[in-house]
């Protein structure tokens, strides 16, 4: 990955450090950040490295649990399948993030379930940035459909808009209201009543 397309890729998950107008993106600590982390296939980006990297972008540390969750593992209990989250799955070494490619899955990662089961970003990083490893797992995996449960109680049929319309026509409950005749002088009440 060259450093144009490394900025577009941190100007996605970090706008207020790496966008295109952010002053910090022309910095000198911008410029050291992405110089170490164009070095990642050489020298794996560990978890300090990572919380240190966060805090030079005003961003808060990760525990351990949530480096592990996101950068280093494809947990099978998740929601969604983690491996189709883009069209070929990085590498993932299990200690350090080893590629950009894997980095950039991480964040990504996150961003999803930041959207899908929190809908704002920063309230998900506070939640899940503290939790353990199990506590994240625990955390996903109730969010699953019971697909199981679901498969045991078979096959629902649905009714046909057609006979959903004849029941509600047949169900009516109360006869049309009278029209309501209002001569010129009392049309005074409509305002009134209404």
């Amino acid at each position: 990955m060259r450093r144009e397309e490394l900025l577009e890729a941190l100007a996605l998950y970090f706008p207020g450090s790496f966008g295109r107008s952010s002053r910090f993106r022309e910095s000198e600590v911008a410029r050291d950040l992405i110089d170490r982390l164009l070095k990642i296939p050489t020298e794996p980006l560990t978890l300090t490295h990572l919380n240190q990297f966060l805090h030079l972008t005003n961003e808060a540390g990760v525990s351990k649990g949530f480096f592990g969750y996101y950068f280093l593992s494809a947990p099978s209990t998740h929601p969604y399948p983690v491996d189709r989250v883009f069209a070929s799955g990085p590498g993932l070494n299990q200690n350090v993030v080893s590629s950009l490619e894997q980095l950039r899955w991480g964040l990504h990662r996150f961003f999803l379930d930041g959207l899908l089961y929190f809908v704002d970003l920063r309230t998900a990083y506070q939640e899940l940035r503290r939790k353990s490893y199990n506590e994240l797992e625990g955390f996903f995996a109730s969010k699953r459909l019971d697909s199981a449960g679901m498969q045991a109680r078979g096959a629902r049929s649905f009714p046909s808009i057609s006979s959903l319309l004849t029941t509600a026509i047949s169900f009516r409950r109360w006869p049309a209201r009278p029209t309501l005749r209002l001569g010129k002088e009392r049309r005074y009440w409509l305002r009134i009543c209404f």
